[in-house]
């Protein structure tokens, strides 16, 4: 009873006992004895009216090596639905992890968000002094909404920005940048690490990517890009490059225009169908043709992702793309698709958060 009383409160907060009784069918006496003299203090009434006690939450980040877009997904999985009204203030603190380029972009896109809907961000790098450096190396808190706490104090790195080809810094991209010199700069690095024959193939699928960022983001947080090798010595180097934004993410734009544009698509995935946004969103990569653009040329476009999957699947690519609520990632080998999978039910992150990989041989 507990549970469905707390759910309810969630969704609607500001209830008369009898009315959560009457929405719920249980007994009014039992309700209001369950409200009274709760001894977890989960509740409060304001008025005669029952809400959820507000309460700070505290997301543990730690895990032994690298921290991945995976594993930080997984940690938020453990966690209470962050964006609910009951929950003011929320600290993330971390542990004695290294934490690569797709989690750090997620974690910055999670807390702006947070933040902007007025919610108290504390990040706590107090126990994990090495990745704490590495992400003032990166830039990271340079895109950080400013209402944002962190602990301890932001070192200040800029004067090193630039000067490490095995690193390309968090760059913001507000949403209607008329220009940007983001795509050369990453096709230029990808050219440092891989040499010019990639040079064509890496900025056809970069433009593509940060212009969507620039045109269908529709949010007034900044999208971030940034890069980064990993593996030392004679290991075999692994390139990831993220792209990042905070706004209505690739399914968000296509789902309201799908019925009255694309009815077959429609109809193959309808809106409740299982996975049905996950297999949209693979139809989407591998065959174009789909857009949400709010313009009279829509017609027209819809092929940029196709083609930046394509291109992609030139460097044998793993790319992982990630929606409010799920997850994509593709698998290229020999220049197709050799594998996909998906995750779905993550704790929401809006926009679309775009990770790939690939190795240098």
């Amino acid at each position: 009873m507990k549970a469905d009383i707390i759910d309810l409160l969630n969704k609607k907060p500001g209830l008369k006992g009898r009315e959560i009784a009457k929405l719920l069918g249980l007994d009014k006496k039992d309700v209001n004895s369950l409200l009274y003299n709760d001894a977890t203090d989960d509740f409060q009434q304001i008025d005669r009216l029952w809400f959820i006690r507000p309460k700070s939450v505290v997301v543990s980040v730690e895990k032994t090596g690298w921290l991945s877009a995976l594993d930080f997904d997984d940690i938020l999985s453990k966690s209470p639905d962050l964006w609910l009204d009951s929950t003011p203030e929320i600290r993330f603190e971390f542990h004695n992890c290294s934490i690569m380029l797709g989690a750090i972009a997620r974690i910055l896109s999670l807390v702006n968000q947070l933040a902007c809907v007025g919610k108290e961000i504390i990040l706590d790098f107090s126990e994990c002094s090495e990745s704490f450096s590495y992400l003032c190396r990166v830039g990271l808190f340079d895109a950080l909404n400013q209402a944002v706490q962190v602990f301890p104090k932001v070192q200040d790195y800029s004067t090193h920005y630039g000067k490490n080809i095995k690193l390309m810094e968090f760059v913001s991209i507000p949403a209607g940048t008329e220009e940007s010199n983001l795509p050369k700069r990453l096709k230029d690095a990808f050219v440092e690490l891989a040499g010019d024959q990639y040079a064509n193939t890496a900025f056809g699928f970069i433009a593509e990517y940060i212009n969507n960022i620039i045109e269908h983001s529709q949010t007034p947080i900044p999208g971030v890009a940034a890069l980064q090798v990993y593996g030392k010595g004679a290991k075999r180097k692994k390139v990831q490059t993220i792209f990042s934004d905070s706004g209505r993410g690739i399914i968000g734009t296509i789902r309201p225009v799908l019925k009255s544009r694309y009815p077959l698509l429609h109809k193959k995935y309808p809106l409740k169908g299982k996975d049905s946004d996950v297999n949209l969103l693979k139809e989407v990569l591998e065959f174009g043709g789909v857009s949400g653009a709010q313009d009279a040329d829509f017609k027209g476009r819809g092929l940029g992702l196709k083609v930046s999957a394509r291109n992609a699947a030139k460097f044998d690519a793993t790319i992982c793309v990630r929606q409010e609520t799920f997850e994509l990632t593709l698998k290229y080998q020999q220049g197709a698709l050799h594998d996909y999978t998906s995750k779905t039910k993550l704790q929401k992150i809006l926009g679309t958060h775009i990770c790939f990989d690939f190795y240098l041989d």
